[in-house]
């Protein structure tokens, strides 16, 4: 039986979110593709952390994450490049959008760690450091490897989200977390808290934890 449109109708139109296309003789192709959806499992957890920690830091990283996107859309708008190979994506390839998306959440990672977290150990900052440089350049690679991308459009790609990531954290710390008021009626309807100035929140979040615990044990 074909599987082909029947006469008359017209093509079905598919959701390529997903849809990333490798050589099955390769032996690095589908270790390649599933790099190439990183991107993916980054928004879900972005989603994941805001709704049920409401903290304003993941909130204005996760609008970034969404301006860089914009950027990249009207970069390839104005660029217009062609991607190396006709079939394999949509749209114009300068510059990588996969490539830029890792990046600014890479640069963004390293950079809140280096200047906001503190650990009980030394070691967790430059491991974070490694952990994301070393996703993104997985992902940043697999574009070339996957021929969706030259290398020239993934080093712009990367060069662009680093840039745009340190412009937002610098513009969210200085301008735009200054500016939201946490105490109006939206703000605690929607239960929206800022942990920035917090060094360890798993730490302070475990204190506290221990405090209600303890209070509730001699109230009852």
């Amino acid at each position: 039986m074909s599987l082909e449109d029947p006469p008359g109708m017209r093509p079905l139109a598919s959701v390529s979110l997903t849809h990333v296309q490798y050589d099955d003789s390769d032996p690095l192709g589908m270790f390649m593709a599933y790099a190439s959806l990183a991107p993916i499992a980054i928004i879900i957890s972005y989603v994941t952390l805001i709704f049920f920690r409401r903290d304003l830091a993941t909130i204005l990283m996760f609008v970034g994450q969404l301006v860089n996107e914009g950027v990249n859309f009207v970069a390839k708008k104005i660029v217009r490049q062609a991607r190396p190979t006709e079939y394999l994506g949509k749209g114009y390839g300068m510059p990588s959008s996969h490539s830029q998306f890792v990046a600014y959440f890479a640069f963004y990672i390293t950079i809140y760690a280096f200047t906001r977290f503190t650990f009980q150990s030394r070691a967790w900052k430059p491991l974070i450091t490694i952990a994301a440089m070393s996703m993104a350049g997985l992902v940043a690679y697999s574009r070339i490897h996957l021929t969706y991308h030259t290398p020239p459009q993934v080093l712009v790609g990367l060069t662009c989200g680093a840039l745009f990531a340190g412009l937002w954290f610098a513009f969210c710390n200085w301008v735009l977390a200054p500016a939201i008021d946490l105490d109006s009626s939206v703000a605690r309807w929607l239960l929206l808290r800022d942990t920035r100035d917090v060094p360890n929140v798993l730490v302070f979040e475990y204190e506290t934890y221990r405090q209600y615990h303890a209070q509730k044990e001699k109230t009852s």
